[in-house]
Order: C-alpha cells, then sequence, then structure tokens
C-alpha cells in the first residue's frame, strides 16, 4: 500500500507540474471568467437596448380635460396611482389620444403604429369604456383597468358628495433581522452552492479525459503503467488533477471573494448573502471538502470512460450520455430540495453523483454537522469502488492483462 501511494504521488506531481506549468493553464482559469464577464456585457448592452426602446403604452382616447372627474386625465392619475402602489408589470404607461372620428378606427390605427404601438386602446370614456386589443394583452390589462375605473368613478362619487377619502393609517414594526428573511437568504445561499458546485466539477472533470486519451495517443500511458501498479496510475492522475482543481478553484475563490468585499456587500441588505446555518467557516470547509468528494466521484467515472476511447472523437461520443447523465443528477437534485426529507430528497442524498451537491446545500439551510461526516464517508467509499473499477477495465480492455478465461473444447 506504501509503495502504490509513492508511486501515485509521483504521477501526481508528474501531471499537476505539467498542467500547471503549461501556457495553456492561465488562459483555461480566465476563459470561464472571460464567457460570464462577454455574456454580462452582452446582457447589459440588451438591457440598455430595451430601456431605450420606447416602452408599451395604454393608449386612452378621451379628452384632455382635467376637471372632468371620469375622464381620460382622472383615469391616467388613478391607473398610475396604482401602478406606483401594486408595482405590478401589468400596469402600462397611459398615454391620452383625442377623440378622432370613429373610436374603432382610431384603435386600430394606434395598435398597428408602426413607431410605437399601443399594447391596448380604452375607448367610451366615461360612459361605456371598451378595451381594444389582441387577447394576450386583454388578459394582462383586464383586472388593472377594471381597478382604475373602480376607484376612479368611487373617488369621483365621493367627491360630488362632499365627502374626503381618509387613507388608512398602517403602522409597521421592523424586526431585523426577521426569521423569514433569513430563511429565504439561506435558500438561495444553499441554490447558488449547489450550482456552483456542480459547474465546476462540470468545468474541470473533462480534463481527465483530454489528459488520458493524449497520453494513450502518445502511447505514455503504457509506459507508467510499465513502471508502477495500474491501480497508482489512477490514484495518481485523479490527485494530480484534483490538485489542479482545486488550484483553479482557490483562484476562483479569490476573485468572487475580492469582488464581493468591493461590490455585494455595499448592496443593500436584501440583496447580501445570508449566514450559512454551519457557521461561514464550516460552510466553506464542506464545500471543499464536497468539491473533492464529488469531483473525484465524477472524474473516476470520466477516467475511466476514457481508458476505453483512444481518439478525441471517441471521447465525446462516450462522454456525451455521461454529460447527460450528470445534468439529469443536477435537476434531481434541485428538485428534491424544493420538498426536503422526503422520498426524493434521501434518494438524491444517496445516490453518490448528487450527495455532495444535496448535502451542500443542506448545509446553509442545517446547522447538524453529523450528516455530512456521514455522507463525505459515503462518498470516500464510492471514490475507492470506483477507482478500481476504472483500473480493473483499463487493464482487462485495453491493456489485455486480464485475468485468462479457459478456452472452451
Amino acid at each position: 500500500m506504501k509503495k502504490l501511494f509513492a508511486s501515485a504521488f509521483v504521477i501526481a506531481r508528474r501531471d499537476y507540474l505539467a498542467t500547471v506549468l503549461s501556457r495553456s493553464f492561465l488562459l483555461f482559469i480566465l476563459s470561464p471568467m472571460l464567457v460570464i464577464g462577454f455574456s454580462g456585457g452582452i446582457g447589459f448592452i440588451t438591457a440598455t437596448s430595451i430601456v431605450q426602446k420606447a416602452p408599451p403604452i395604454l393608449a386612452v382616447v378621451a379628452t384632455a380635460d382635467a376637471q372632468q372627474a371620469d375622464g381620460g386625465v382622472a383615469f391616467r392619475a388613478t391607473y398610475a396611482d396604482l401602478s406606483h402602489r401594486l408595482e405590478q408589470q401589468k400596469f402600462e404607461n397611459v398615454e391620452l389620444f383625442p377623440p378622432q372620428g370613429d373610436a374603432d378606427t382610431q384603435a386600430h390605427a394606434l395598435l398597428t403604429d408602426t413607431k410605437h404601438p399601443a399594447r391596448a386602446v380604452l375607448v367610451g370614456l366615461p360612459g361605456a369604456p371598451r378595451l381594444i386589443g389582441p387577447k394576450a394583452s386583454l388578459d394582462d390589462l383586464r383586472d388593472g383597468v377594471k381597478l382604475a375605473l373602480d376607484t376612479m368613478h368611487q373617488n369621483g362619487a365621493l367627491k360630488k358628495a362632499g365627502l374626503i377619502a381618509t387613507p388608512t393609517a398602517l403602522a409597521e414594526v421592523a424586526i431585523d433581522p426577521a426569521h423569514n428573511d433569513i430563511a429565504d437568504k439561506r435558500e438561495r445561499l444553499a441554490g447558488f452552492g449547489k450550482t456552483l458546485l456542480f459547474f465546476l466539477n462540470m468545468l474541470l472533470a473533462g480534463m481527465m479525459l483530454s489528459n488520458l486519451v493524449e497520453e494513450k495517443a502518445n502511447k505514455i500511458i503504457e509506459i507508467l503503467v510499465a513502471a508502477v501498479p495500474i491501480d497508482a496510475v489512477f490514484v495518481g492522475k485523479m490527485m494530480g488533477m484534483l490538485a489542479v482543481a482545486l488550484t483553479i478553484v482557490v483562484a476562483y475563490a479569490v476573485l468572487i471573494g475580492g469582488g464581493y468585499v468591493m461590490v455585494l456587500s455595499r448592496l443593500p441588505t436584501e440583496f447580501q448573502l445570508a449566514a450559512p446555518a454551519v457557521g461561514w467557516p464550516m460552510f466553506i470547509v464542506l464545500g471543499f471538502a464536497y468539491f473533492m468528494m464529488n469531483y473525484l466521484v465524477v472524474g473516476g467515472i470520466f477516467l475511466g470512460i476514457g481508458a476505453q476511447a483512444n481518439t478525441p472523437r471517441e471521447v465525446q461520443t462516450i462522454s456525451m450520455p455521461a454529460t447527460f447523465a450528470q445534468m439529469t443528477v443536477f435537476i434531481v437534485a434541485s428538485v428534491a430540495l424544493n420538498t426536503p426529507h422526503n422520498g426524493m430528497w434521501f434518494g438524491a442524498a444517496i445516490f453518490p453523483l448528487s450527495t455532495p451537491l444535496v448535502m451542500f446545500a443542506e448545509s446553509a439551510r442545517e446547522s447538524a454537522l453529523w450528516p455530512h461526516l456521514l455522507a463525505l464517508t459515503w462518498e470516500a467509499l464510492w471514490v475507492i469502488i470506483i477507482v478500481r473499477f476504472a483500473g480493473q477495465r483499463f487493464r482487462t480492455n485495453v491493456l489485455k492483462s486480464g485475468p485468462v478465461r479457459a478456452k472452451r473444447v
């Protein structure tokens, strides 16, 4: 056993130095950041163009008489007040248009205006209001328009009767921090941690595939196997690639942590992250632990896949089902976390590919530590099983050095 780990350490150090000291390593680290930055830039430009574009309107065909209690000006004021109070997107900006001939003809012209078409047109104020427009727009705007009309008529009736509507006094008692607010923030933290863990493993586990296929094509793997046991080759490669992955994760953590301190910590309280249930130090420790276990399990599977492939094309063909399986596991884990401690949750917590995702997210919500010790032990057992199985498949299918079967007479 001592010789196996000594040999594995030599191979791990070789793979680590060969990867980290390569010219493409820095680009590999920065490429996700470049992709995120480029995507953010495109999103900002798109959002800016949408903001600069004239917003949709609700056109009201009525005279602009400010003295009319149930006319277009009164409706616009009431509608704007409700829009501000309720903060619903179904309330659109209101623009008044003076009546010009037939109401239906004018409404059709406003709806089909090529420069600034209206979502819907309100005609017939004050006696017989009609809302004209596509069915989808009517479904969105119907309740808001009816509420504005009812409020406008009530205010007009009170004004005619010489009465004044007294606003209701509402006393507020703010509890900071509120329990529900912490629970919601921890839920967001759990989702963020689970997604980050999945993203990092998807990004970094594929390195094992390309590394092994390249060495098989150059016959380097056969030299290594001739010098050290096959299990040492697999363990060494997993240790080396894990060290590379941890180097990248630490670099990301420094960048993300620095960005959080500089930018996110200055945002309002509702946008800041709440402390996880286990506390920040333990949460970070568990994050690294679950990342390593998940990386070793997924990387062991990918390493076994790479052992069966001889060309990059074969790697792509074989690894595609594995990638879809990973995405399926992520979706199932996400669904299971929405309803914790039921049958699906326990199944996702036990399945080795989803155990790190579920349990790391759970560390943000629950303070108990013994389930994490159990989960990490369970993952370590599966790492051993997968490494031995992948090494046996490599020995049997590639090196043709498995046990010789008796020939049938």
